[in-house]
């Protein structure tokens, strides 16, 4: 009992008293607690010229969809939106811009390849694991601290005691990581120091309902050295759902929203690429647009029809009705 006494007299964060390896282990484990989420985020840059981009990023198991938006300098919005299936290994490209194919706008439907997240951001688990812009943490390794261990302290960080800081040194690549165990051992600052190149990446947690501590903002800063850095780009991370049932028909075509009449190039066949048109939510060949076109203006038209005979009836009882009362 006098053992239970001394201990609740310390400080709380020297009873969590986790080294480095603990705090890894911890903050990985609670990473892969994320298992689906739907999140908005909204990236800043400043260097060397102000853009904005906002990303809508939706995951459930082995799916995951990216939505990319960006508004240029003349007010035209450029939207790709990407989906892949792990369990399946394909994935779906549109995009409203020239894509490729001789700059034809496309759909893509091909087999997942390695180059798929190459430029696009990855799984909300790594976010804040890695220093530099936000379209390059889809190469963050896993884990992120690679390398020798060459330097283990607490210290007291932006006024907050009891931060566990490790250094790794990875040929000519140091990375420092400053975990707090207080917050599920979440990463509140790295920096990477490589020859003539100084990164910092400093993270704000907030608590998320059914989840716990995650990164709501990160800002990124560079410089030749830690004295000159200046602040390259923010991101801010609103989590709209959070292992909760996510509609798997945001993974289909269907879920894509993609225009009529978008063409679509099916890659994932044993004889090659075939050739689609998407219409009303299918695919259909080519030459069977006209058709499906009649077929559609054929319902509305009948609809049309319906419509102004209807009016016309109304209209004809309401004279009638008139005349009878006069």
């Amino acid at each position: 009992m006098t053992v239970l006494f001394w201990l609740s007299l310390l400080p709380g964060r020297i009873l969590l008293a986790q080294s480095a390896e603990d705090c890894q282990a911890r903050l990985l484990e609670h990473r892969a607690a994320l298992k689906s989420g739907d999140f908005q985020v909204h990236v800043t840059r400043f260097q060397p010229r102000k853009q904005e981009f906002h990303y809508r990023i939706v995951f459930s198991g082995d799916r995951f969809r990216v939505d990319v938006t960006k508004i240029d300098e003349t007010g035209h919005e450029y939207v790709m939106k990407r989906v892949k299936d792990e369990a399946t290994r394909k994935s779906i490209v549109y995009s409203n811009e020239r894509y490729h194919h001789g700059g034809r706008n496309v759909v893509s439907i091909e087999h997942l390849t390695p180059s798929f997240d190459t430029g696009y951001p990855t799984h909300p688990r790594v976010y804040g694991f890695s220093t530099g812009r936000f379209s390059g943490w889809y190469s963050v390794p896993i884990p992120p601290w690679k390398g020798q261990l060459v330097e283990e302290r607490r210290v007291t960080l932006d006024g907050v005691p009891g931060i566990v800081m490790a250094t790794y040194q990875d040929g000519s690549v140091q990375r420092t990581f400053y975990f707090d165990p207080t917050r599920s051992c979440e990463i509140v600052r790295k920096e990477t120091a490589v020859r003539d190149q100084f990164e910092r990446l400093v993270v704000t947690l907030k608590e998320i309902d059914g989840f716990g501590w995650f990164p709501m903002r990160t800002e990124f800063s560079e410089g030749k050295t830690e004295a000159d850095i200046k602040l390259v780009e923010t991101v801010e991370i609103i989590p709209d759902r959070v292992n909760e049932q996510i509609d798997p028909t945001l993974f289909t075509l269907q879920g894509l929203e993609i225009p009529d009449g978008y063409p679509v190039y099916d890659r994932t066949g044993e004889s090659g690429s075939k050739r689609f048109v998407y219409f009303d939510g299918e695919l259909i060949q080519r030459d069977q647009l006209a058709a499906k076109s009649s077929e559609s203006n054929l319902r509305w038209y009948i609809g049309l029809f319906a419509v102004i005979a209807g009016v016309i009836a109304i209209v004809v009882s309401y004279r009638s009705y008139r005349a009878t009362r006069d």
